[in-house]
């Protein structure tokens, strides 16, 4: 996290998601992220469950 911020970063969304979870701070980001914005990922997460199913 503090080498994010030294870097520059100045929103962070960390969350821990699970088969059954509802993905909160997934959805937080979706809602801010815009054009333009760059979206680091520092651990490789499975969002194509969520994209197929967003309801779940």
């Amino acid at each position: 996290m503090k080498a994010l911020k030294e870097d520059g970063v100045t929103k962070i969304f960390k969350e821990k998601i699970s088969g059954t979870s509802k993905k909160k701070e997934l959805n937080n980001l979706l809602e801010v992220i815009k054009s333009g914005d760059t979206l680091v990922v520092t651990k490789q997460i499975e969002l194509h469950i969520f994209y197929r199913n967003p309801k779940k």
